[in-house]
C-alpha cells in the first residue's frame, strides 16, 4: 500500500465510509443481513485488523462506527451529532482499556480540558459493555449531580443513535439507573396474555451523583467497569476506592475495571489523594495515563494517520505560556488551561501564594531521582524511624532506632559537637486540637529546621519531619500517654535530640499543659518579635496564634525559603502541601512556617543583641588589631567579643 493510499479514516470506519447496507431484516443465518450483523457484532466485540493496517479492540471499532458524539459543525462554531475520526489517542486509550482488563487492574487518567477523553471513554467501556454483553452491570459515578448530567448527555446521543440491532427497549429509566431489555409474554389459550416476561441483555448501568456524601454507596453491586469522573472535585478517594472494592473485586481477585478521570481546572479537593493514587498507581492496582493538551489539538493531526504532531502542538501551547513567566499565578492557570504535564492539571489547589513551578520542578526531579522509594514517597537517604528515651530515663537523654513503622523521618542527625552550638537547630509545631474522626483528617505536624550560621551547603534546610495522630495508649519510661499525649512526648523527644526549642501554634491549650506538668517549658519557645510587630492580640508567652498578620509573616518566609533554595527542601509531603499554602488545610506547610518564624526570630535578637552591644562600646586600634572598652572600662579585642556574640545569640 502506497503513502497516499494509506488512510486511517476510510480503514477503521467502514460503516461511516460506505454507509450501512439496506439489507431485509431475516433470522436466517445464511442470509445477507445476518451475516453483515453477526460480522459486525464480531469486530464490536473481538476486534478488527483491516489489511495493511494494525489490530484495533472492538470497542474502538463500536465507538468509530456506530456511536455519534458531539462534534464541530462545517462552521466551527456549532456543536452538532456527528461521527468521532480516529485519533490515536483513542486508540491508546482503547488499548489501555483492553490491557486494564486482561491485567485485571483499573484505570487513573488526569487530562487537559475538551480533549474528547471522557466521550469516547463512557462509549467504549460503559455503553460498550451494556451493549454486548447480557446481564452486565456498569456505574458512572461522580461527586455531584452536574457530572452525572454530562455524562448521561452523551449516552443518550450515543445510544439513541444506534442502529436498531444494537438497541433494547429501556426496562427502568430513572434517575438512579438505566435497565435494557424486552418484555414479552406467552399467549394461553383463548388468546390471553400470560405473564409478563423480561427478555435480551438485562444490562443496567447505575448512575451515583454523591460519592462526597455516600463514599460507599456502590459497593452493594457487582461491575466490570466504574467510570468515576471529575474526580479532582471528590474528597478521601483514597477511601472512595478501598470501600468500593467489593464493586470490582472477589476473594482478592479483580473482575471489575475502576476508571478515576479528573480534568485540569476542576481539581478542588480538600486533600491529594488523586495525586498520591496518580504518583503510586501500583499501590492500588491502576494503570495511569496523562493525556495532555497537545495530543488532542486536530489543527496538527494528520487526518491519514490519525496523529497528532506533538512536537508542533507544544511548541504552540509553549508560546502561550511564555508571556506569564514572570508571574506564577498566571503562568499556573494558563498551564491548567493547557496542561503540559500531571502536575499542571492540580495547580488550581494551590493558592497561587508560593512559586508553584519551583516546586513542582523539583517534587518531579526528586520522584525522578534513582534513590526515589515509591513506597515511602522520599529519597531513601531520609531515614524512618522512632526516638526513645535512653535507659527508660524521662527527660533525660534520647537515642534513634530506624523501623520501618516509625513515625519519625530525619534527613540529618544531630551534628557530634552539638554543645558547642547554641540555637543551631529550630523546630516549628502545627497540633491538632481534636481527636481523629471523619469530620477532620488534619494531622499534628512537627518540622526541624537546620539553620543558616555559615556558608554550608549542609545548613538552612528541614532535617527532620513528624507528622502523625496517634491513637492508643503506649507506656515508656515509666510513664503512660494516650492519644494526643503520645503526640507531645515524641515532640519532646525531638527537642531533647536536636537540642533545640520548638515554636508552635497556640490553638491546643492541652499541649502547654502536658508540658508544664512534665517539667518541660523549657523546649517552648516565647513569642517571636515578627509575631510583636505584626500586632496580634495573643496573650499566651508560649507559640503563636494564627492571624491574618502572621500568615502574612510566614509567607514571607516560606517564598524566601523556596527561592532561595527550594533544592534544600527534601520531605515531599512538606513540598506537596507548600502547592496548597493559602487555599487548603496545610498542617505540614504551617509547622515548617513556624521554625522558619523561630529562626528569623532569633535572627532579629542576635542583630538587635550586636547593635546594642555597639552602641556602648568604643573601639580602639591598637598595634593594627581592634579593641573595645567594656562596660568595665577593660580593653578587649574585637573579634573576641563577637565570637561571645555568637555563642550567646546563636550566630
Amino acid at each position: 500500500m502506497s503513502k497516499a493510499e494509506y488512510d486511517v479514516q476510510k480503514a477503521y470506519r467502514p460503516i461511516i465510509t460506505n454507509g450501512l447496507p439496506k439489507l431485509a431484516y431475516s433470522e436466517d443465518k445464511n442470509s445477507d443481513y445476518y451475516r453483515f450483523w453477526d460480522e459486525q457484532f464480531r469486530r464490536c466485540i473481538a476486534g478488527y485488523q483491516p489489511e495493511g493496517y494494525a489490530w484495533i479492540p472492538g470497542r474502538l471499532y463500536f465507538y468509530l462506527n456506530f456511536c455519534k458524539i458531539k462534534v464541530d459543525d462545517a462552521t466551527g462554531q456549532r456543536k452538532v451529532a456527528g461521527s468521532p475520526m480516529y485519533r490515536e489517542l483513542d486508540y491508546d486509550l482503547a488499548m489501555l482499556f483492553e490491557k486494564a482488563k486482561v491485567k485485571k487492574k483499573g484505570v487513573i487518567e488526569p487530562k487537559a480540558r475538551e480533549v474528547g477523553a471522557t466521550v469516547s471513554a463512557v462509549c467504549m467501556t460503559i455503553l460498550h459493555e451494556v451493549v454486548f454483553f447480557q446481564d452486565s452491570e456498569v456505574a458512572i459515578a461522580a461527586g455531584s449531580e452536574d457530572e452525572i448530567k454530562a455524562a448521561k448527555e452523551v449516552l443518550n446521543l450515543a445510544y439513541n443513535e444506534l442502529p436498531d440491532e444494537m438497541r433494547s427497549d429501556m426496562l427502568d429509566e430513572n434517575k438512579e439507573l438505566w435497565r435494557f431489555g424486552f418484555v414479552t409474554h406467552e399467549l394461553l389459550e383463548g388468546g390471553k396474555k400470560g405473564i409478563d416476561k423480561e427478555v435480551g441483555l438485562k444490562s443496567i448501568i447505575h448512575f451515583k451523583d454523591s460519592l462526597n456524601r455516600k463514599p460507599n454507596q456502590l459497593n452493594s453491586y457487582r461491575l466490570a467497569w466504574v467510570f468515576v469522573d471529575e474526580c479532582g472535585l471528590i474528597n478521601g478517594l483514597k477511601d472512595i476506592h478501598i470501600l468500593n472494592r467489593a464493586s470490582f473485586e472477589s476473594n482478592l481477585v479483580q473482575f471489575g475495571c475502576p476508571i478515576y478521570a479528573g480534568t485540569a481546572k476542576s481539581f478542588n479537593s480538600k486533600d491529594n489523594d488523586y495525586e498520591y493514587m496518580y504518583e503510586n498507581a501500583d499501590k492500588f492496582n491502576l494503570l495511569r495515563m496523562f493525556i495532555p493538551k497537545r495530543r488532542s489539538m486536530m489543527k496538527f493531526m494528520d487526518k491519514k494517520t490519525g496523529k497528532v504532531d506533538e512536537v508542533a502542538a507544544q511548541a504552540e501551547i509553549e508560546k502561550m505560556y511564555e508571556p506569564y513567566r514572570g508571574n506564577q499565578v498566571e503562568l499556573a492557570k494558563i498551564q491548567q488551561e493547557y496542561p503540559s504535564e500531571p502536575e499542571h492539571c492540580w495547580l488550581r489547589k494551590s493558592g497561587g501564594l508560593l512559586p508553584l513551578q519551583m516546586i513542582n520542578d523539583w517534587i518531579k526531579e526528586i520522584r525522578g531521582h534513582k534513590t526515589y522509594n515509591p513506597r515511602t514517597g522520599d529519597l531513601s537517604s531520609i531515614e524512618i524511624g522512632n526516638l526513645k528515651w535512653r535507659n527508660g530515663r524521662f527527660g533525660g537523654e534520647v537515642e534513634w532506632y530506624p523501623t520501618e513503622k516509625g513515625v519519625i523521618r530525619i534527613l540529618q542527625h544531630p551534628v557530634d559537637n552539638l554543645e558547642m552550638y547554641k540555637n543551631l537547630y529550630v523546630g516549628g509545631v502545627d497540633p491538632y486540637t481534636k481527636e481523629a474522626t471523619v469530620e477532620t483528617d488534619s494531622m499534628g505536624a512537627c518540622y526541624i529546621y537546620k539553620r543558616l550560621l555559615g556558608s554550608g551547603v549542609d545548613s538552612g534546610m528541614f532535617v527532620a519531619e513528624y507528622i502523625d495522630r496517634p491513637q492508643g495508649v503506649i507506656r515508656e519510661a515509666g510513664k503512660s500517654f494516650t492519644g494526643k499525649q503520645i503526640f507531645y512526648n515524641n515532640l519532646y523527644k525531638l527537642c531533647v535530640y536536636y537540642g533545640c526549642k520548638i515554636l508552635v501554634e497556640d490553638t491546643d491549650s492541652e499541649l502547654f499543659s502536658w508540658f508544664r506538668e512534665n517539667t518541660a517549658t523549657r523546649v517552648l519557645a516565647y513569642r517571636p518579635m515578627n509575631v510583636i510587630n505584626a500586632k496580634t492580640s495573643q496573650q499566651n508567652k508560649y507559640g503563636v496564634t494564627p492571624s491574618e498578620a502572621t500568615i502574612t509573616v510566614q509567607t514571607g518566609l516560606l517564598d524566601k525559603c523556596i527561592q532561595s533554595g527550594v533544592d534544600k527542601i527534601f520531605f515531599t509531603r512538606l513540598l506537596m502541601d507548600l502547592k496548597g499554602w493559602g487555599a487548603k488545610n496545610t498542617d505540614n506547610a504551617m509547622a515548617a512556617a513556624y521554625a522558619l518564624m523561630y529562626d528569623e526570630d532569633l535572627n532579629l535578637k542576635r542583630q538587635a543583641a550586636r547593635e546594642e552591644r555597639r552602641d556602648q562600646i568604643q573601639v580602639s586600634n591598637v598595634g593594627g588589631a581592634e579593641f573595645i572598652r567594656d562596660e568595665y572600662g577593660r580593653l578587649v579585642e574585637l573579634k573576641t567579643i563577637f565570637h561571645t556574640l555568637r555563642k550567646n545569640y546563636g550566630g
